[in-house]
């Protein structure tokens, strides 16, 4: 598998780091370095290699000494990807069974899913697990709870609303089977919002999205009361909740044993990786329901009995991934009108034992590979929809991972369980390099631009040697930001020649000859615009700040007193002409030579003038003619 890897990690320097500058090579110096509030102390940048270098400050207010980084690199190097991965918090939560991790503001989060505390109030064939949820800033602990501490039960999903978080999961109840209960929780341990969904049997609550104040739900239920009053069997659900509590569902009602692998909620549709066992026979298929209740559905069972089915949007698509075995990743990409698009995989090298998908600016699939030496890798859907891994790091213990997710300023958060009851989360950085080129009539333009864990960063003019009337290569130098990290890179502009002269062409006296670039005129520097008094031959030389350059002779002449009827020549081409310079006044005068081919003899006017006297005289004499018979008769 072709990889291209590029990240560092970051943990402690001998000296407080503040800041981090990346850039090419050729483009910075010394004076990018300046601060007027820091004391510049050393450096060992070479602004001319790659590299990592760092430069040391004093700070006086503090008393401190201040480091910044400074990371040169190629553009295929950051076109590849910059990553920096950073733990913000160890925590330890003694028999957690994690089922999800979410952000919260920009210090929190929510960890939740069940827990084992030793308490057995009954006993279960079941799980002695109970629903638990924590809430940390800063990686500090501020409060966690266990809901319906008498019943087991477990919370299987998540999802952020603005007041908090909404949480879907199942509980023994204490009259029927297993229920299932929706909880909303601010970060400040208030519930407000909770709903029991009822059934004389086992039902059970998997997913959990929230839209415009209402709860949208995926689940099971074996139940054909209560609220599941038209369910038979084992059948997937969907449904809808509102704020005031009022509850609609719907299911699929299909003969046999339903089971679900995945599933999301977008634009008023469900999206549903559904597998359904009758008489022996296994169907696996997508099914998107929309808000009538109508559904079209793709057959999955050709790709046969796989493992771990996801499913996310992908821009305007839809994207289903599982494992083929344990080496193989497969995705598909469909279209919403469930036509296969296109078909990926990625073989790893070492067997994977976890994987996550996760949709958000960009498509990120996060897996854990290795049996006694584990390794986290990331992988993206690039631009031409390929699988690319950017990422990779060996991590020992490694068990699964828990969830990864955005705050609300696009910083991404991983949290892994590294060991049964250990979690660590992770500041996730990956910075990645685009460059678009647009092409007009006389510049052609290469853009850069830098996107932050998917999302593009703003980008801030600081300076750009363009001149005035420009020809050839020039940069605009810009400055994209993400908190701590300043990328500094450029913009590159090529201008092409362009002028209001052609050669082998004549010209009035009195024509103004424009151009970019710096021009010379018989050898001699003119601005643009420069207006040519005097007939003769001339040589336009037109240079970049380069070598490049553009050479066109041409003539200047009184047309007034030129033939009307001149003879056409023949544009000269390269080779064709010799060039001598002769003083003459204020700008040499040029002699050119050209090699011309004889011009063929026209007689067409002639012609034409003999024929339109004859006529005229025959047209005088004929009647003369006539007149004098008559008078003889």
């Amino acid at each position: 598998m072709k990889r291209f890897l590029l990240f560092i990690i970051l943990f402690t320097f001998p000296v407080a780091v503040s800041g981090k500058i990346i850039t090419t090579e050729n483009l910075l110096d010394d004076s990018i370095l300046q601060d007027e509030e820091l004391i510049f102390t050393e450096s060992d940048v070479c602004w001319e290699e790659a590299g990592d270098y760092y430069v040391d400050y004093f700070d006086p207010k503090i008393k401190t000494e201040i480091r910044k980084d400074i990371f040169i690199r190629n553009t295929e190097d950051l076109k590849a990807g910059l990553t920096f991965i950073r733990p913000t918090a160890n925590l330890e939560i003694p028999g957690l069974k994690a089922k999800g991790y979410l952000p919260y503001g920009e210090k929190g989060f929510f960890i939740y899913g069940a827990i084992y505390t030793g308490y057995l109030p009954y006993q279960t064939l079941d799980s002695y697990l109970f629903c638990y949820l924590a809430y940390f800033e800063n990686g500090v602990m501020l409060w966690e709870e266990i809901f319906h501490p008498e019943r087991y039960g477990t919370f299987s999903n998540a999802c952020l609303t603005e007041n908090g978080i909404a949480l879907i999961g199942t509980y023994d109840s204490l009259q029927q089977g297993k229920n299932i209960i929706v909880y909303e929780v601010t970060s400040e341990k208030q519930i407000t919002f909770q709903k029991e969904i009822q059934g004389g049997n086992d039902d059970f609550g998997l997913k959990i999205f929230y839209n415009r104040n209402n709860f949208y739900l995926v689940g099971l239920t074996m139940s054909d009361d209560i609220d599941f009053r038209f369910s038979e069997g084992r059948d997937i659900f969907v449904g809808k909740l509102t704020k005031e509590k009022s509850l609609s569902i719907y299911p699929l009602l299909r003969e046999g044993r339903d089971e679900l692998h995945d599933a999301y909620y977008q634009d008023g549709r469900f999206y549903l990786v559904s597998e359904n066992n009758q008489n022996d026979k296994k169907t696996l298929e997508l099914i998107v329901l929309n808000e009538n209740k109508e559904f079209v559905n793709f057959d999955l069972t050709y790709f046969g009995s796989n493992n771990q089915y996801l499913i996310s949007p992908l821009q305007d698509k839809i994207l289903i991934t599982f494992l083929k075995n344990a080496w193989e990743l497969k995705a598909m990409v469909l279209d919403q009108d469930l036509k296969l698009k296109q078909e990926l995989k990625i073989d790893f090298e070492k067997p994977l034992t976890d994987y996550f998908l996760f949709p958000g600016l960009e498509t990120y699939l996060v897996f854990v590979s290795g049996n006694q030496s584990k390794t986290l890798m990331f992988a993206r859907f690039n631009p031409n929809k390929n699988l690319e891994v950017f990422f990779e790091k060996e991590m020992n213990p490694l068990d699964k991972v828990v969830g990864i997710a955005y705050n609300q300023t696009s910083d991404l958060f991983l949290c892994l369980e590294v060991d049964s009851g250990k979690f660590t989360i992770s500041d996730f950085k990956y910075f990645r390099l685009e460059e678009s080129v647009n092409e007009t009539q006389n510049c052609t333009l290469k853009a850069r631009n830098i996107y932050y864990n998917g999302k593009s960063l703003d980008k801030e003019y600081l300076s750009d040697n363009i001149p005035e009337n420009p020809y050839g290569k020039f940069q605009t130098l810009y400055r994209f930001s993400q908190g701590d990290y300043c990328f500094y890179l450029a913009d590159e502009h090529y201008f092409s020649a362009n002028t209001n002269i052609r050669s082998g062409e004549v010209y009035d006296l009195g024509t103004c000859v424009y151009f970019n670039g710096r021009g010379y005129l018989n050898g001699k520097e003119v601005t643009s615009g420069i207006k040519i008094l005097e007939a003769g031959h001339y040589l336009l030389e037109i240079k970049a700040e380069g070598e490049e350059n553009q050479a066109y002779v041409f003539e200047v002449a009184e047309l007034s007193e030129v033939e009307e009827n001149p003879v056409k020549k023949a544009k000269p081409v390269v080779g064709d002409f010799s060039v001598k310079m002769v003083p003459k006044r204020d700008l040499p005068y040029a002699e050119v030579n050209l090699k011309e081919n004889p011009v063929a003899s026209d007689f067409f006017f002639p012609s034409l003038l003999i024929g339109i006297s004859i006529g005229t005289l025959s047209g005088f004499l004929f009647p003369k003619l006539k007149f004098r018979r008559k008078e003889n008769v």
